[in-house]
């Protein structure tokens, strides 16, 4: 066995070190069972493409291990890389691990256990028990649940029926496999939700632990997370849901537009804009784009009513609507 200085003088005649013990389990006890399946190894996880996703496998090792004292566990989860693509701002990975999937729970869901299940290796760790029962785990819930879900649509009526799935099933993932088979009202339903909640500033909050410790409430300033908003934006437009709060036949009165800033209130309220809109024509611009997910029509009323300032506004607006509709196949209708 390696050894470490530290810990030889920390605990003299005492010291042990378990790695060599957990690399023999990976290799001796776990290994094996997926690779049968047909499960390919990259350090401590694995992977096997099947049919139209990717199955995932992780052996993940406590953050608080010493070498005289560890604990570990397994994740499991499922991996598309279409999926991937359409809910992240990231490169594809080469070898998918378990944080990437569009699923990942730990083995203590699979056992219906309340708590989080992790194995021990440490002097009071009885070696030939520990491998019989991890042996045990493999057989009787890593593999069966490998072999029942094949395809993507397995997982989905697995989502669909088991509650404890479905919340460690990320979000936009599960919106995607909702208009996938033919769910599309709760598609967008659940879409619309993501984004009006995702739309509006938040705070975070946390506490620091000083090294007395005294600990101390903080609170960030209050932020729009602008990337996963364009992303919503993003897979609104791929599955034409609108994401206006009315109807897409909307009215702009400008006899009842004074101002500027009173335009660019209208377009925030009736495009339903992201509070980060930043009230001028750039913003304008830049947010139909990310955000007009539908066609739309706008009835002018009153145009011959128009105030001295939004006279000057008006061409502007049109120019900005005429430019967006050279952008694609979304339209926006002036209807006077």
């Amino acid at each position: 066995m390696k050894t470490s200085i530290f810990w030889n003088i920390l605990l003299g005649d005492k010291y042990i070190d378990f790695a060599e013990d957990f690399k023999n389990i990976v290799k001796e006890d776990i290994a094996p069972y997926l690779k049968e399946l047909g499960f390919k190894k990259q350090r401590n996880n694995f992977l096997r493409p099947i049919n139209d996703f990717v199955q995932v496998f992780n052996v993940q090792q406590s953050s608080y291990n010493f070498p005289h004292d560890k604990s570990f566990t397994f994740n499991l989860g499922f991996y598309n890389e279409e999926i991937f693509i359409e809910t992240q701002e990231r490169e594809v990975p080469d070898f998918p691990k378990t944080y990437n999937g569009m699923f990942s729970i730990r083995i203590s869901t699979l056992m219906n256990s309340e708590k989080d299940k992790w194995f021990k290796l440490n002097r009071a760790t009885n070696i030939r028990k520990l491998k019989k029962e991890i042996r045990n785990v493999m057989k009787d819930y890593i593999i069966p649940f490998f072999t029942d879900y094949t395809r993507l649509e397995d997982f989905y009526k697995l989502i669909e029926t088991d509650e404890s799935i479905r919340i460690r099933t990320h979000g936009k993932a599960r919106i995607i496999l909702h208009f996938k088979f033919g769910k599309r009202e709760q598609g967008e339903k659940e879409l619309k939700d993501w984004y009006d909640s995702a739309k509006k500033y938040s705070v975070s909050k946390g506490k620091i632990t000083y090294p007395d410790g005294r600990q101390e409430e903080v609170s960030s300033e209050p932020y729009v997370n602008k990337d996963n908003v364009k992303l919503l934006g993003k897979m609104a437009k791929n599955y034409n849901v609108s994401l206006i709060n009315n109807d897409n036949n909307m009215q702009l009165d400008l006899s009842k537009i004074q101002t500027r800033r009173q335009f660019m209130d209208w377009f925030r309220e009736n495009f339903n804009f992201p509070d980060y809109f930043g009230s001028n024509w750039d913003a304008v611009d830049e947010c139909l784009y990310d955000f007009c997910t539908a066609d739309i029509t706008i009835n002018i009323l009153n145009k011959d009513k128009m105030s001295e300032e939004i006279a000057k506004q008006y061409p502007i607006f049109e120019s900005v609507i005429e430019d967006f509709n050279k952008l694609g196949k979304i339209k926006i209708t002036l209807q006077e």
